[in-house]
């Protein structure tokens, strides 16, 4: 049996799903309508999925389609998962937008990717923010395209960057050194501005500056999605001050203005 440590609705009607965090020993065997994605916290256990055996522990997220059959047997005394369900009509214009990407995608078995942890803290974080009030449609999306970023950055192992400048990119989207753009970059990993801008060019294809541009973009685009701050307030947040260039660069990525990508955030909750 499990024991629940706590269970927060996402929306009032429950229509969305739930978010909960539980400590367990493990589950029988079943299968549902509805998507869902857990993470193992802490401890170890086997998870038996689709007449398969695979062993998840703590850093491990698995993305359940409907329909998929599993079960979960304890191979530790004990161990933590936070687990989110969701209706998949909810999201499906997501799913279609993002389908190279999607994690709830066609296989034999639901995707399962190990993250490091500090992949799991950004996770853990966007957890307890959920937990913490009470979500919308909105807010779901906003996870779910978060998590959808976040698995897509690829498994341990498979990351083409070093460790230390992945480490160093993951800490840079924190807002406070996010504004410092590449020379915070280069001060969180410890290396010189010109190799570190070598390495991932050698890796990437891209310099830093680009890439700094477009993790400040995508914290330009979570702030317009769910606060209500002006855009000239988001763009100094993320350390680009100047209008006229925010503007360019958020439409080239996105294909619409900040106003209007608002708006649509907006109209889709």
């Amino acid at each position: 049996m499990a024991t629940f440590l706590q269970r927060h609705s996402w929306h009032s009607d429950g229509r969305y799903g739930f978010l909960e965090i539980a400590r367990r020993h493990g589950w029988g065997q079943h299968c549902h309508d509805y998507a869902e994605v857990f993470w193992c916290e802490s401890g170890s256990a086997v998870h038996h999925v689709n007449g398969h055996e695979v062993r998840i522990a703590a850093g491990d997220v698995v993305c359940m389609r409907p329909n998929d059959i599993h079960a979960v047997s304890g191979d530790s005394a004990e161990f933590t998962i936070v687990n989110l369900t969701f209706q998949p009509e909810a999201v499906a214009d997501l799913a279609k937008r993002h389908v190279e990407t999607w994690p709830w995608r066609d296989g034999p078995l639901p995707l399962q990717i190990h993250l490091s942890p500090r992949r799991m803290e950004r996770l853990h974080a966007w957890s307890a923010e959920l937990a913490a009030r009470q979500s919308t449609l909105l807010d779901l999306e906003a996870f779910l395209l978060d998590l959808t970023r976040l698995l897509a950055e690829g498994a341990d192992g498979a990351d083409p960057l070093p460790h230390w400048l992945r480490e160093a990119l993951e800490t840079l989207r924190e807002p406070e050194h996010l504004a410092g753009g590449t020379a915070a970059l280069a001060r969180l990993a410890g290396r010189n501005p010109a190799y570190v801008n070598r390495v991932l060019q050698r890796c990437l294809g891209r310099t830093a500056t680009q890439i700094v541009t477009e993790l400040r973009l995508d914290r330009a685009a979570a702030e317009l999605r769910l606060s209500d701050h002006p855009v000239a307030a988001v763009a100094e947040l993320v350390g680009l001050a100047n209008l006229s260039h925010f503007y360019a660069r958020f439409h080239e990525r996105f294909g619409v203005t900040p106003a209007r990508y608002r708006q649509a955030a907006q109209q889709s909750a």
